[in-house]
């Protein structure tokens, strides 16, 4: 089993392609970015707000409103970006953060894919960070950041909790306690 490995600070295959007037090679791949979203336009907002900040420019958004009661300021934030790389659908009947995240993903074109939740804010070179250690996916399932944002200050967690001292890998205690999250970075067709 490919295990999982840190890349240190942060947060098909279309080369020769054109997608949204944007030439893609081996050396600018899109990178699919999802995130579903339900009742908390303004955290989506600044979600998508840190996307936009990426110094990575070679990436499509895809948000999913899981029908939301208040969704129209999010709704005209986005048609407003005019933006075609950040498209959003409101979805008529609630159908659970699962279900909206895998409906997401199924509309993602990238080589490579990740997720930010509505309330995460990312750093500005997390997908950079990511691409320059995405060769490490030939011998590790995916890649995770071991940082997070508060308040605009950013934190590092350890890149690696002694949580597991006598074995480097123990299923029932990652299932106790996961720390990796469920935003990590991998190769589209592994989803």
């Amino acid at each position: 089993m490919a295990r999982p490995v840190t890349v240190g600070r942060t947060s098909v295959a279309p080369c020769g392609k054109t997608i949204w007037g944007i030439s893609m090679t081996t050396d600018t791949p899109l990178i699919s970015i999802y995130m579903p979203t339900w009742n908390r336009q303004q955290l989506a907002i600044r979600a998508i707000k840190s996307v936009l900040r990426q110094d990575y420019r070679h990436w499509e958004m895809i948000i999913v409103d899981d029908c939301s009661s208040s969704y129209q300021q999010l709704q005209q934030f986005v048609e407003e970006l005019n933006d075609p790389r950040v498209r959003y659908t409101h979805n008529a009947r609630n159908t659970g953060a699962c279900a909206v995240r895998n409906q997401a993903i199924m509309q993602a074109q990238g080589h490579y894919i990740t997720g930010i939740d509505d309330d995460d804010e990312w750093t500005p070179n997390r997908l950079s960070v990511f691409l320059a250690h995405k060769h490490q996916l030939t011998t590790h399932a995916f890649l995770y950041a071991n940082d997070y944002v508060c308040e605009g200050e950013v934190y590092s967690q350890p890149a690696s909790l002694p949580l597991y001292p006598k074995s480097p890998y123990s299923r029932r205690l990652f299932y106790k306690r996961n720390i990796i999250g469920n935003q990590v970075f991998t190769w589209a067709w592994r989803f």
